[in-house]
């Protein structure tokens, strides 16, 4: 018995020494599933507002390169819905303060912007959770 509680003891030093292991005395506030209104942490606000990088819930580095990705995580304080945050995006194109783009280029017909939008800012959100940036 003895053994096999060595072994295992070093098989979870190893994991955390390799980094597959974290060890918490509290859990992460972090999502892996959208909410019906999305919230990202005010630090990870304001680190957008200032650089493409942030700190991730599970306190690694995250880029976050595109515009739209940057422009609907501002929008992420838990008070929104999906259809709400699009609703801003859409007006910010509409009055030329933003942009939307698919395969690298400028959608300029407003049908195919509002549609176009709502599927990427789901893909927007979708990406976040994933990498650990929601709370909410």
């Amino acid at each position: 018995m003895e053994d096999q509680a060595a072994l295992l003891a070093d098989a979870w030093t190893r994991a955390y020494k390799g980094g597959f292991l974290q060890l918490h005395v509290n859990p992460p506030r972090v999502v892996n599933k959208l909410s019906a209104r999305p919230e990202c942490s005010a630090l990870i606000r304001f680190q957008l507002r200032r650089t493409g990088i942030v700190t991730s819930q599970l306190h690694r580095r995250v880029k976050v390169d595109d515009p739209l990705s940057r422009e609907v995580a501002q929008l992420l304080d838990g008070s929104r819905d999906e259809d709400a945050i699009t609703k801003i995006i859409l007006e910010s194109i509409r009055t030329g303060q933003a942009e939307l783009r698919e395969n690298n280029a400028i959608v300029t017909d407003s049908e195919r912007v509002a549609a176009a939008l709502k599927l990427q800012i789901r893909e927007v959100l979708e990406a976040l959770a994933r990498e650990g940036l929601l709370i909410g």
